[in-house]
């Protein structure tokens, strides 16, 4: 089994060649069309062996991206609630425990 990053460049690659590869209608020289069908067919190789790592790949890249986003939604987050008032806990001589917003007035 080849590792994901390498199946991703090759399949990669695969897709690349295959956009630029012609079609084989209007080809008419014989070795042509073998290099286009040979090319096609180690196109297809290429694609069925390398799709799982790609994949793989391709989802690890997007996981990262994810990561990022939600680490600088958090830090917006704790920001604003460092900002904002929080409430305050106490405890009475009694041992009971009180809570006062500081927002509200009394």
């Amino acid at each position: 089994m080849i590792p994901d990053s390498l199946a991703f460049v090759f399949y990669e690659l695969a897709l690349q060649w295959e956009r630029r590869l012609p079609f084989l209608f209007g080809v008419k020289d014989t070795k042509s069309l073998l290099f286009i069908s040979a090319s096609r067919r180690t196109i297809d190789l290429i694609m069925e062996v390398c799709l799982h790592g790609w994949s793989a790949h391709k989802a690890r890249l997007a996981m990262r991206e994810v990561k990022k986003q939600s680490r600088a939604i958090r830090e917006l987050w704790e920001a604003e609630d460092s900002e904002s008032l929080k409430p305050i806990f106490s405890e009475d001589e009694d041992g009971s425990m009180r809570l006062r917003a500081p927002w509200l007035r009394d």
